[in-house]
Parts: C-alpha cells; structure tokens; sequence
C-alpha cells in the first residue's frame, strides 16, 4: 500500500514537473495534452501549425485579412455601387486561383519555353535600370490570392488627354531624370491637333476614317474617330507640316471628302471640326479584349477578374441592350515559365470565356519585367469587328523587358491606327517605367489610365501614381464607366456615394491648381 502510495506521488510529481516545462517552453500558451487537443496523429499534421506548400512559397502563412473585413486600408470605407444592387452574377463562380504551373487546356499556346514555372531568366549581360523591380516587390514570390469580395478592389484613373500640360511635365521629368540616357517613346500633347468629325446635325461622328495626305497626295496616316468624334494628330509623331492635308470617310467608305487646314508654327492647341454630309449611326458593337500578367504577383487581381468580369459585362449589356458584345483573353507571363502568350479568341458566348479565364493561374515570372510586348502583339492579330468599339484592357504590374519597349509601343501605334483603346490597370508593385510606358500607351489610343489603390486592404502595397488629382471608387464601377465612354462618348462622374477619397483639386478628370495655402 505504501508503495503503491509512493509510486503514485511519483508519478504525479512527474506529470506534473512535464507540464511545467512544457509552459515555460512556449512564449504563446501551454501545450493542451492529447486527450484535450484531439487526437492529431490520424493526420498526420496540427491544423494550427501546418503550413501550406503556397506559404512556403511566399515565406509564411499569409497574413492577409479577410476581405469582408476591409482589409488593413484602415478606416477606409468601400462605397456601394448602385449597379451592383440587381446584377446577375454567373452562377459559375470560380474557385480562388491557385499557383499551379497548369493553367488548364484551351486556348492557343504562343512562341514559349515549356520549362516549369518559375524559371524565369533575366537578361544576358547584366539587367537593364529600367528592369529592376520596384522597392518592395519581388515578382519571383507569388501572392496567395484572397477569396474575392464583390467589387472589393479599388482605384482610381486618369486621362492625360485632359490633361496635357500636367502630363508633359511629367513626361519631361520622367525622360530627363529618370531615364536620361535609354530611347524611349515619346507623346508630345502639348503640340497635339485634335480633329473633330461631326455629321450634318453637328453629332460627334464614330468610326470615321481621317487619312493625312503627304506633299504628293499619297495616305501616309490613317485614324479612326472614336464615338467622341475627336481623333489626335501629332506634329512630331506624325511628321506634320504646315499644311494639313485631310481625306475623312464616313464608317462605311459611302462619302468621302478632302480638307486642307493651315498650321500655325507658334500657336499650340491649334484644332479643326470637319463636317460629313450624313448621319451618325450609332455604334452597335463593342469588343472587350483583356491582356492579364499571370506572373506569380498577380493572383490578387487574376482572382478579381475571374469573380468580377461576367457581373461587368452583364451590366454594361443592361445598360447598352442593343450592343452586340464579344470578349477575347490574352494572358502572358515571360521566357522560361510554362507558356509566354497563350490567346482565347473573341467570341460572343460570354460564359465560355468566363470558363476559360476562370481555367487560368498565376505562376512564374522570375525578374520583374514581363513579355508585354508579345502579349500586345498577339492583342494586335485578332480578329476585331470594323465597325466596333475596342477596348484592350491592359491588367499589368511590370512593364517590358527594355530591349522590348519599342516593340511594344509599336502594338500601341497600330491599336491607334485601328482605334483600339489601350486601357491599362495598373497593379501592385508598379514602378516609374511601367507607369510611364502605361500612362503614355493609353494618351495615344485615348483612353484612360487606371491603377488599384490600397484603400480596399487586398493585396500587395499600391505604389501611389505619379499623378496630380484623381478619385477613388471601387474598380467594377470604374471599369463599367469607362466601357460607357467608349461606347457612347460621353464621360460619366461616379455619384458622391462611389467616391471613396478625393486627391488634388479634381473636377470631372481634370486637373486644376493646387492653392499653396491648402
């Protein structure tokens, strides 16, 4: 009895001694027996300490908060869209993406390596400035994707055609600051001439044909009226003289005349309104195009599209019911991953192209420049409808390689020439030269520069853009006013209840004076 009374002491003693190491042994809290904790052994891991094969990747579980939560944007608040109240939203709600190198069948592979992911290579002989990553970002982690919330992500845009002076000095600054010794593109707005064509009613006329004449009477130019009616010419870019030399066609090659305008050396801003002798049709048709980065950083906003894009378009048809619309996807990454440029062709069965962006992943990409300048190419070779409105919604967070920055600007030449508006969405991670190429791109195809902000909490930090006033509303109604306005013409104001935040002195996209005083 009295052993058995010792044996038991002992035990307790030491029972107890193997609890007390246990807590001193864990900063947190003491380890809960087996029989409290649950048996683990079946699987073999701890639900509270296993770690994904995705954290490792990224190097840790995620911290990122629930996107219901508001994220960490602090006291930021997502503003309701009214559009949102009665959308139909596909009933194929995708999964979150995953960062699997299989980005699923279809589609038309392009000229790539067919190594595995993440095997991108850099540049031979050392990188070029213009291909170093931003501070902060570091293209060759891939970022676990939240969940998506509706209309979660946010962001805001910017028309450099409004704003031509604010946009030339920051073009300066960027060309003899940033990037002084590298040939870049240029887009001189200040020495723009915007031509005008309007119909016997005085309508803005789209889709009408402007050819610039040379000395001899022969098409060196070509642009097309978008449903504003206003088109750009450029005295450097275009090699203007002192005569402009102007044939305009109507949409269907039905009428024709020919202009001729004096140019005024010293006068900038110089315009001129051509009237044709019919009426304005208007547009029935519109292509959407998406060219997506699916390199590793960009599972935030491949998880976005692929939850959001069916609700755009259903409410940009809703809005527009006699639009015929077609879609197509381009998603690209870089030499060395899976694929470089894989293709979807338009089409009009809007649920399979959804099924088709909803089969892609993100993976890859190694350096930070991406094959930007394929991606567009590929843009460039479908096939888009005469008489449509065009959109290339850009969604990118890296600009080209720096040999292929003049290859990519070319696609931008040849979407002008064809009116094909080249809409960027610029990501997280986005640097100098993607903003300046982006932004540049999109004054040349007039369009509008959108970049996501970090008011929404998701994802990877937002650099803030080089940019003197903008606003701030969630992305899907942002995205859906600017379809709007290539459709119609007509730019829309979101209502105050959109606006999230106001910066600079904003007044319908335009800049104004900053009071010192403020």
């Amino acid at each position: 009895m009295k052993i058995n009374t010792v044996r038991n002491a002992y035990v307790s003693l030491l029972l107890a001694g193997t609890m007390l190491i246990s807590a001193c042994g864990s900063s947190e809290s003491p380890s809960l027996p087996a029989e409290a904790a649950g048996n683990t052994e079946e699987s073999g891991t701890d639900p509270a300490t296993s770690t994904d094969p995705s954290d490792a990747a990224t190097g840790g579980a995620s911290d990122d908060t629930d996107p219901g939560s508001g994220g960490t944007g602090g006291d930021a608040v997502i503003a309701d869209d009214p559009d949102t109240g009665s959308t139909p939203v596909s009933s194929d709600a995708p999964a979150v993406p995953t960062e699997s190198g299989d980005a699923g069948d279809g589609g038309t592979a392009g000229t790539g390596s067919d190594a595995a992911d993440g095997a991108g290579t850099t540049e031979s002989g050392g990188a070029a400035a213009s291909d170093t990553a931003p501070i902060g970002h570091d293209p060759s982690l891939p970022h676990e994707p939240q969940p998506p919330q509706s209309g979660i992500l946010t962001a805001g845009d910017y028309d450099d055609q409004l704003n031509p002076w604010w946009y030339q000095q920051y073009s300066n600054h960027y060309l003899s600051n940033v990037r002084p010794q590298q040939n870049l593109p240029t887009l001189d707005l200040i020495q723009r001439v915007p031509v005008t064509v309007v119909d016997n009613k005085s309508v803005p006329y789209a889709g009408a044909s402007i050819y610039l004449l040379d000395q001899q009477g022969n098409h060196i130019k070509r642009v097309i009226t978008p449903a504003s009616g206003t088109a750009y010419l450029y005295r450097d870019l275009d090699g203007l003289n002192d005569e402009l030399n102007l044939i305009v066609e109507d949409r269907f090659g039905d009428v024709s005349l020919q202009r001729k305008f004096q140019l005024n050396s010293t006068q900038q801003q110089q315009s001129f309104t051509i009237e044709l002798p019919t009426v304005n049709v208007p547009n029935n048709m519109l292509d959407l195009q998406l060219v997506i980065d699916t390199t590793g950083s960009m599972g935030d906003e491949l998880a976005y599209l692929q939850s959001e894009l069916t609700s755009i378009l259903n409410r940009v048809q809703q809005a527009h019911p006699q639009v015929s619309i077609h879609a197509g996807l381009v998603v690209y990454r870089d030499h060395g991953d899976q694929y470089v440029v894989r293709s979807y062709p338009f089409t009009n069965d809007l649920d399979d192209l959804q099924q088709s962006l909803n089969s892609e992943s993100f993976n890859g990409g190694g350096d930070y420049p991406e094959a930007m300048d394929e991606a567009l190419a590929e843009a460039m070779r479908f096939q888009w409808r005469e008489q449509s409105s065009k959109i290339s919604l850009l969604v990118a967070d890296a600009p080209p390689h720096s040999h292929s920055v003049n290859a990519t600007w070319q696609s931008a030449l040849e979407a002008r020439s064809r009116q094909i508006h080249i809409v960027p969405v610029a990501a997280s991670g986005v640097g100098e030269d993607a903003e300046y190429l982006m932004r540049s791109m999109a004054a040349l195809t007039n369009s509008r520069y959108l970049f996501l902000t970090d008011d929404s909490g998701v994802g990877n930090p937002h650099a803030e853009p080089m940019i003197d006033c903008y606003i701030v509303t969630r992305l899907d109604g942002l995205i859906k006013r600017v379809i709007d306005q290539v459709i119609t013409g007509n730019r829309t104001e979101p209502s105050h209840n959109e606006v999230i935040r106001q910066v600079g002195n904003y007044d319908n996209g335009v800049c104004g004076a900053v009071d010192p005083q403020q």
